[in-house]
């Protein structure tokens, strides 16, 4: 009985302390449920997480700093939370089967990394938790996750000094290798900053050698560690500023490529937004600096591609009516153009891109790659239309969304031929998918207006093969250039060759088809 009596006394006194009535000052007449908005809130405070859910009603309750902070002064121990989270696998030695590169070379590493424009547009890093990562890789205790990171940075090394005219460097093996050894190891503990940087480096890496396969893994893991470290919600306002945009820039990192990826491949993409804080970072270009694109893609136009890709592609939007899918094509249609309007002159993308179009050169890179972007995202756009039924009071509708993604299609074609100069030759998987996704398009429209009067303008027909035949060679060209005649590429080759041979044969039976419809109205022979 004494010792249930010290207890209590304990107890009354870490209430007091966390401001909640103790059992002494409550009266006999107290009643639990007087006050439910009072006590609501103070349940609230010791409940919620840090995982910053919203609502201890509504949600299952975890522990707050506040509430382990009282299981301590109550129990006097301290709440060990992540402890019981953990299998302790995390804490395996790898030093058994891992051997750390140099520090001297990690740290020329880091360098070339902060003066490429890869830490413009994937800012993975900053200077002092690249710092902290360091010495804890080399450290004692053994980080698994920081000697990760540390591997992932030697992997991606050779991309900070890639030039147009530069072929893919050999990856080091050892590197890639030991990063595989030592992922199970990471995956089994809580989420940490490194290893949301290894992943990242990983996905970077995987995109750019054009090795789709181990995309959806990488993303997959990412995107989770990235939710579970409460990178998907704006930081509190008593965090650290650095922490802050860390954590923010890798989830934008990770988001532009989920989106990308997804409409790649045709897969759901990894993160819902629904579940994700979309401000984005604060300036009124927060994209922009000096001509150079932060981030891989613009940010606004990013979301633009994820509402696209989810109303007009998702297996919810097969569902909707004609008139519902030509409302959301419409206001796609206006939101990127108000995002268009909305750059500077200096960089914003032309709405049609004509033949006789000069841009203003030597252009920077990411500046190509959203001219490119832009006109991909009017064609993906427009092009849902086709799922339209050509009814009563919907042709013109149709009629002038297939137009925009036709004409946006040649523009893509034409950009790349004018421009493709300027694209990095050792990234060629990764901006390869542009010409070939317009060639395929144009391909499409071709053989649905085959015998049609749309493709009886044999002079537009003899200009889109040309044009075509002209990026399959500049793809032919910097791919064997980039790729060392790799198989894969002369795959992609003989593929788009062979899509052109169909195209001409299609161009010229429908000229047939069209002259002979014409001399038997005047009723004379076709001379062919």
């Amino acid at each position: 009985m004494r010792t249930l009596e010290q207890r209590l006394a304990k107890v009354d006194t870490v209430l007091t302390r966390l401001g909640l009535p103790s059992s002494q000052n409550r009266g006999e007449g107290f009643t639990p449920h007087r006050e439910p908005t009072a006590l609501k809130s103070k349940l609230s405070d010791v409940l919620i997480t840090d995982q910053r859910i919203h609502s201890a009603d509504y949600s299952i309750p975890f522990l707050s700093g506040q509430g382990q902070k009282w299981i301590q002064l109550a129990g006097e121990e301290a709440a060990q939370s992540s402890s019981l989270g953990s299998s302790g696998h995390s804490q395996i030695d790898p030093s058994n089967f891992t051997t750390l590169p140099d520090k001297v070379v990690v740290q020329q590493c880091f360098q070339q990394y902060k003066t490429s424009r890869w830490a413009e547009m994937f800012p993975v890093f900053r200077e002092d938790s690249f710092s902290a990562t360091v010495d804890k890789a080399y450290g004692q205790p053994v980080c698994t996750a920081s000697q990760a990171c540390v591997h992932a940075l030697c992997i991606a090394s050779p991309m900070f000094h890639w030039h147009s005219q530069e072929r893919p460097p050999a990856i080091h093996s050892a590197d890639t290798a030991i990063v595989h050894l030592l992922m199970p190891h990471l995956l089994v503990g809580r989420p940490s900053l490194e290893l949301v940087q290894t992943l990242v480096l990983l996905t970077v890496r995987t995109f750019t050698l054009g090795s789709f396969e181990g995309i959806d893994m990488y993303l997959c893991l990412a995107a989770r560690a990235l939710s579970v470290l409460g990178a998907h919600l704006q930081p509190p306002s008593d965090s650290a500023e650095q922490e802050k945009h860390i954590y923010r820039d890798l989830f934008w990192i990770v988001h532009v490529l989920d989106v990308d990826h997804a409409i790649r491949s045709g897969r759901p993409p990894v993160i819902s937004d629904a579940w994700c804080d979309l401000t984005l970072p604060p300036g009124r270009w927060p994209s922009y600096d000096n001509r150079r694109v932060r981030y891989p893609l613009d940010l606004h136009l990013n979301l633009i591609k994820s509402q696209a890709y989810t109303k007009l592609y998702s297996l919810e939007s097969l569902e909707k009516s004609d008139a519902e899918l030509l409302k959301d094509i419409r206001l796609l249609d206006k939101a990127l153009e108000d995002w268009r309007m909305s750059l500077p002159s200096d960089i914003r993308p032309a709405l049609t891109y004509r033949e006789d179009c000069s841009a203003p050169g030597p252009l920077e890179e990411g500046l190509v790659f959203l001219c490119l972007e832009y006109h991909r995202c009017v064609s993906s756009i427009h092009q849902a239309v086709t799922r339209v039924a050509r009814s009563v009071g919907h042709e013109d509708a149709v009629s002038s969304s297939l137009n925009i993604a036709i004409d946006a299609t040649r523009s893509t074609l034409l950009y790349f031929r004018d421009q493709h100069r300027y694209l990095t030759r050792a990234l060629f998987w990764l901006w390869s998918s542009y010409p070939i996704t317009a060639l395929l398009m144009l391909f499409t429209e071709a053989m649905s207006n085959t015998g049609s009067s749309g493709c009886s303008d044999d002079s537009q027909c003899s200009r889109d093969l040309a044009m075509a035949q002209d990026v399959v060679d500049a793809l032919r060209e910097v791919g064997n250039a980039a790729t060392d005649h790799s198989p894969r590429l002369q795959k992609l080759t003989r593929f788009l060759e062979e899509i052109l041979s169909i195209a001409r044969v299609l161009g010229a039976e429908a000229y047939a088809a069209a002259a002979k419809r014409e001399y038997e109205m005047l009723g004379q022979e076709p001379v062919l």
